[in-house]
């Protein structure tokens, strides 16, 4: 069978979210019969396993996947499943969340008119703070077609919300950094780097994001931060030679959130280890001749972190950590940004 769209979806302790997930993909107006669904699970220790075998047996366009050793990291389940996709396009998926369910026919619709080598969609954040999705159909006036010029900077470095060409990933051994956080950031710009074309239409929100108070995205330290400039570092390694690239415009972005990760994920408790490593945000910064303004409440933090007033910069974060976490702010923050 030749199927038009694999979908890759890394599971690994999905027992409670994982039906909800895979029904997004089998139920999509493009027909569940032009995509390959392929699960990946990470040795789980819940009944994950137990429901991708359920669903594999049911179809048999979907592909299992079973790891005997936990690796810690989706990217694993990731790039295994770009290695033995059999479609064209490749999406990836997590395992708590979902897709609207024209996201596929959408998507599709835009390669068979336009052929871009990446097409983006907005997203839709569902938490305790917002709990209802609405659609928004998008038309063509929504359509952004990015100039080749500008294609590396473009900013929405999610996976979940786009749909690539294979052959683009497999003639330029593009995947994902193993032990990593941040490895979208390394992923899409390797990626950027070989495309001529790209399509962006932020206001159809195709993914559905289903962000839980004890998500890994509310438990991360220090540590974890110094990932994403590790595979930020490893990044202007590989790509630093290339001739006429902005990397304070490349970087701008993950800058503005790393900064932002700092007080918006409680991350300032120790003084001491935050000052280490606003000085490590200083020492990336010269060494790509970052000079990019960001948005107000990370320019500012930013400027001191420049100008080596770490210990002013800590305290201003600290006060704009207690001002982000009063809810009512926050829904003001998010209005705003």
């Amino acid at each position: 069978m030749n199927y038009k769209i694999s979908v890759i979806i890394p599971c690994y302790n999905a027992e409670s979210t994982l039906n909800r997930c895979i029904d997004s993909v089998i139920n999509q107006t493009f027909g569940f019969e032009n995509i390959e669904l392929i699960l990946y699970d990470d040795a789980s220790t819940d009944s994950t396993k137990k429901i991708i075998e359920n669903y594999a047996n049911q179809y048999s366009n979907i592909v299992p996947i079973y790891s005997t050793e936990n690796s810690g990291f989706p990217v694993r389940g990731r790039n295994e499943g770009i290695k033995i996709a059999s479609s064209d396009y490749i999406m990836f998926m997590d395992n708590d969340d979902e897709y609207d369910l024209n996201i596929c026919q959408f998507f599709y619709n835009i390669i068979s008119e336009s052929n871009p080598d990446l097409i983006s969609c907005g997203k839709f954040n569902l938490d305790y703070l917002s709990n209802e999705y609405n659609l928004t159909t998008p038309d063509d006036k929504t359509k952004l077609n990015i100039k080749k010029e500008d294609i590396l900077y473009f900013e929405d470095r999610f996976i979940w919300n786009k749909i690539y060409k294979k052959d683009i990933l497999l003639e330029n051994n593009i995947l994902f950094p193993e032990n990593k956080y941040a490895e979208d950031l390394y992923f899409n710009i390797k990626y950027l780097l070989h495309c001529e074309t790209l399509i962006d239409v932020p206001e159809y929100k195709g993914y559905i994001r289903h962000v839980q108070e004890d998500s890994i995205s509310r438990s991360w330290n220090l540590d974890d931060m110094s990932h994403i400039l590790d595979v930020s570092k490893l990044i202007f390694s590989e790509i630093s030679s290339y001739q006429n690239i902005d990397f304070s415009r490349l970087y701008k972005k993950e800058i503005g959130i790393i900064i932002y990760k700092l007080y918006s994920l409680h991350l300032l408790n120790n003084k001491k280890e935050v000052i280490i490593f606003l000085k490590k945000i200083h020492e990336f910064e010269k060494e790509i001749s970052f000079n990019a303004a960001l948005d107000s409440i990370q320019d500012l933090a930013n400027r001191l972190i420049l100008k080596n007033r770490y210990g002013l910069c800590y305290y201003y974060l600290k006060i704009v950590e207690k001002i982000y976490n009063s809810n009512n702010l926050r829904k003001l923050y998010r209005k705003t940004t």
